[in-house]
């Protein structure tokens, strides 16, 4: 993305792959958007604000449906928050929340520093119970919890499911859902 000193290649960004035209040529019709709610290590604010709206715009002119996908966070606060504030701004595209699935301390460690989620971080230190499951590599269900409590409350927000980032453990990952999946339903 645009987070390179020096860009790999002939793009920098999305918003350049967008304007190409080449995903509704080759008959996509759906594009997945990265989103920030705790912001990005390397890229402002500000330039993260305008960079969504001129990628909302430039699908939205290419007849392209968007959903946004988040960085994984450990809080749910600044998740909720985010959307809220995205909502209130008048975009209504759906939105699934980036989540660490279960992985090792190390692991999540490593790429919470690389990702830029210090916020998140610091919260789950705060935290103890919710730090002691994700950083003992256990799993995301408790903010899974607490974020699908806020969008059955609210339910303009427009929260429409999640989005893991396995770090290599896809088949970990895939269990714990399916155990996950199997006691709601025996619920």
């Amino acid at each position: 993305g645009g987070d390179r000193d020096k860009p790999t290649g002939c793009f920098d960004d999305s918003l350049q792959l967008l304007e190409t035209g080449v995903f509704e040529r080759h008959g996509i019709c759906r594009v997945y958007i990265a989103a920030y709610p705790e912001g990005h290590s390397r890229i402002s604010h500000e330039r993260l604000v305008d960079a969504l709206s001129e990628k909302l715009s430039a699908a939205a002119q290419r007849g392209l449906d968007v959903t946004l996908v988040s960085q994984f966070c450990f809080d749910p606060k600044p998740i909720i928050a985010w959307t809220e504030a995205l909502r209130a701004a008048q975009i209504q595209v759906p939105y699934r929340v980036g989540v660490a699935g279960p992985a090792s301390k190390a692991a999540l460690l490593k790429f919470a520093l690389l990702c830029g989620v210090g916020p998140s971080l610091r919260a789950l230190k705060e935290r103890d119970n919710m730090a002691r499951n994700m950083l003992a590599g256990e799993t995301p269900e408790a903010l899974l919890r607490e974020v699908a409590k806020a969008q059955g409350e609210r339910p303009e927000l427009g929260i429409v499911g999640a989005h893991f980032f396995t770090f290599g453990s896809i088949a970990k990952t895939a269990d714990w859902m399916r155990s996950v999946t199997a006691s709601a339903t025996l619920a």
